[in-house]
């Protein structure tokens, strides 16, 4: 629904500095941790247009995403949790057609994809954006059922890192315990900043010893 977008998040002595709502569709916020590292994140909630929606619409959506983005400052790591409306796949799932996207994308995940994840990946690759949940072995990956006949399961929502940050990230995906009544199971980022809040982040292309 257009109400569906829920983001919760806990840090060891936060402090919001800053909500940012653009539309039903996005929002961001700025966060500090006040505790040992100091660190900024800026964390932007997106819901993405379903296939209903024409592509104009989601051109619109991924514009607002870019103007979320374009407020972080250098120094915050930078999260985005959406429902993406998008069926990414894993990496090998795109080795013919986009083999350059795989670099934003781990192994894991029910391996589906589609126009809308082609797009997706399009954007995590201009960003520097890895889909971390994809990243991580899990027992279940699908995050929404289909109230069709058949029953398919899909993995539309997704936290997206920057590729330099992704060091900090843990663990990422799904969630056995729902955070309240909606028809899409959780998932859930755990990050781990150390030391100093970080300086800036490296181009991924620049970077020798990438892990995805």
């Amino acid at each position: 629904g257009r109400t569906g977008r829920i983001l919760s998040f806990r840090l060891k002595y936060e402090t919001m500095t800053s909500v940012q709502p653009s539309s039903y569709r996005t929002a961001a916020s700025a966060t500090k941790d006040n505790g040992s590292t100091g660190q900024c994140y800026h964390i932007i909630a997106g819901y993405a247009p379903t296939t209903a929606h024409t592509n104009a619409e989601c051109e619109e959506y991924y514009d607002e995403l870019e103007e979320h983005i374009a407020e972080k400052r250098q120094n915050d790591i930078l999260i985005i949790a959406a429902d993406c409306n998008a069926n990414v796949g894993i990496k090998r799932s795109w080795a013919k057609h986009k083999p350059a996207s795989q670099a934003c994308l781990g192994n894991h995940g029910n391996g589906r994809k589609n126009e809308r994840g082609a797009r997706l990946l399009d954007f995590c690759f201009e960003h520097q954006l890895v889909i971390a949940s994809t990243c991580f072995e899990k027992k279940y990956y699908n995050t929404w059922t289909s109230t069709l006949g058949n029953g398919r399961g899909y993995q539309l929502d997704h936290f997206l890192v920057q590729r330099c940050d992704m060091q900090h990230v843990v663990d990422c995906g799904h969630m056995q315990t729902p955070l309240c009544n909606s028809d899409h199971t959780g998932i859930k980022l755990t990050l781990q900043a150390r030391g100093s809040p970080r300086t800036g982040c490296i181009n991924a292309d620049t970077r020798k010893s990438e892990k995805y």
